[in-house]
């Protein structure tokens, strides 16, 4: 807690004012603040954050830092020049920021919240407190609450991070839209993991070329110890040429690197694989993570925390758990396997499909969709992807957003072969219920896109929808 003119001092502004109350948080949103908070008004993407002043005044903040001339008063509304850049240093001052003894970034296109998961999961078993920022939620692990952004704006994350206390690790995933706009600006990282890049956010990045500089920022800060880079993914090869702190290397497929994880076998819903370190044999484990892509997410995680943990802390492998909304395996009476899967890429569409073709399925089910105003070139390629490794292909919302499912439905409808084949079915619970109902023994369906969300967002609102409540209330019915 600071007064406002600590705050004005600290921004060397020389004009003080006459009303010095207490500031307790400081907000980019303005829907945030109250009396006891400051708004700092921003131009942004998307909106001018300018133009809420007004609002934030008539609701008692006494204190508005501007980066625009045109709204200063020098009583409650003061201008800051280079103020988006002065908003790490005026963060951490003002919210006392302490370095943890390890902060561990995760980047890629799919992957982050498993490979945040599991690493708290190992601190968790070495009695390590964690403080876990992510898609799935913020807090000290496994105690999380809901999170409405991968990675939360520069004040949001410099509070949050203050305001939990007595952890000694932050493991914290990075969009390539918060490195970006610089949101995790003043961090000391000491470990970066790159997990993989594929095809997505280009509605943002326009090329995949930009969208790999911008992942490629979080390896560039200047107190990172080492990084620890997925060679199976090319871009990840490319980073590694990048690099300029030590690099610990993880594949499937050389033997070679640092860290090898050479998958054995399947059996049931689990996986077998051996672990090589160095060239050193580490052992064979059984694992409930299913799929290829999940060991690279466990071997990026050991990775990790080489160094950090004891030996006998990380190797309990087999012990690591799924995480909500990631390859997720419901099993209903009848031999049906229901996977419910975060996957919104068609990188990622294309690994969950893959591999759970692995498991010989009578039929595959794909139940799928693509978010509204969002990325619309992947549309058709993630139909031409549910169309190569799925039998069975039901079409459906998924986050909607301000955009008409009949245009989202017709974006997807060009990638397909034969879209005649294909069912769509407006509502995405009428979509779970058909798919089941109409499943066969042996059959497994892949409910993909919302993962671990429990909502659907549709004109600005987000209204209350869990998939795993629908496939339990069919269930319990058909007893």
């Amino acid at each position: 807690m600071k007064n406002i003119n600590q705050i004005l001092k600290f921004l060397d502004i020389k004009t003080l004012s006459q009303n010095n109350f207490q500031i307790e948080s400081l907000y980019l949103d303005s829907r945030k603040c109250d009396k006891k908070s400051a708004f700092v008004a921003l131009k942004g993407l998307s909106t001018d954050g300018n133009k809420y002043i007004d609002s934030v005044l008539a609701k008692g903040v006494s204190l508005v830092l501007t980066d625009s001339h045109q709204f200063e008063d020098q009583k409650r509304v003061f201008y800051i020049q280079n103020l988006k850049e002065k908003l790490s240093t005026l963060a951490k001052w003002f919210y006392d920021y302490e370095k943890p003894q390890n902060i561990i970034g995760i980047t890629g296109t799919n992957g982050k919240t498993s490979i945040s998961s599991y690493i708290a999961q190992f601190l968790d078993l070495s009695a390590q407190k964690t403080l876990l920022l992510g898609t799935n939620g913020n807090g000290i692990y496994p105690n999380l609450r809901e999170s409405t952004h991968t990675t939360l704006d520069i004040l949001s994350l410099y509070k949050t991070i203050s305001y939990y206390k007595k952890y000694q690790n932050l493991v914290m995933e990075i969009s390539s839209h918060s490195l970006d706009q610089k949101r995790v600006e003043g961090l000391d990282f000491d470990v970066a993991i790159f997990s993989n890049l594929s095809h997505d956010h280009l509605d943002y990045h326009k090329t995949m070329d930009n969208y790999f500089e911008a992942k490629a920022k979080l390896f560039q800060f200047k107190r990172l110890k080492k990084a620890i880079i997925n060679i199976d993914d090319e871009y990840g090869q490319r980073l590694c040429n990048m690099t300029q702190v030590p690099v610990i290397t993880v594949s499937l497929k050389s033997e070679y690197a640092d860290v090898y994880i050479k998958p054995k076998s399947i059996e049931g819903i689990k996986t077998k694989f051996e672990m090589f370190f160095n060239g050193r044999f580490v052992g064979e484990y059984t694992t409930k993570l299913i799929g290829d892509f999940n060991l690279m997410n466990l071997g990026l995680s050991f990775a990790s925390l080489d160094g950090v943990l004891d030996w006998d802390c990380i190797l309990d492998l087999g012990n690591i758990k799924p995480v909500k909304g990631r390859m997720e395996v419901i099993e209903l009476d009848n031999d049906i396997k229901i996977v419910i899967d975060y996957a919104h890429t068609p990188d990622a569409l294309e690994k969950a499909l893959q591999t759970l073709n692995s498991y010989n399925p009578n039929n595959l089910w794909c139940i799928f969709g693509c978010g509204g105003n969002r990325d619309t070139s992947k549309r058709p390629i993630m139909a031409q992807i549910a169309e190569e490794y799925a039998s069975k292909i039901v079409i459906t919302e998924d986050n909607n957003r301000f955009e008409s499912i009949e245009n989202i439905f017709s974006d997807i409808r060009k990638g397909f072969k034969y879209p005649q084949k294909h069912i769509f079915i407006t509502s995405r619970e009428q979509a779970i219920r058909f798919s089941i109902e109409n499943a066969n023994q042996g059959d497994i369906i892949l409910l993909a896109g919302k993962g671990h969300e429990c909502y659907l967002d549709k004109n600005g609102a987000k209204e209350y929808f869990d998939e795993r409540e629908i496939i339990k209330n069919m269930s319990e019915h058909s007893l």
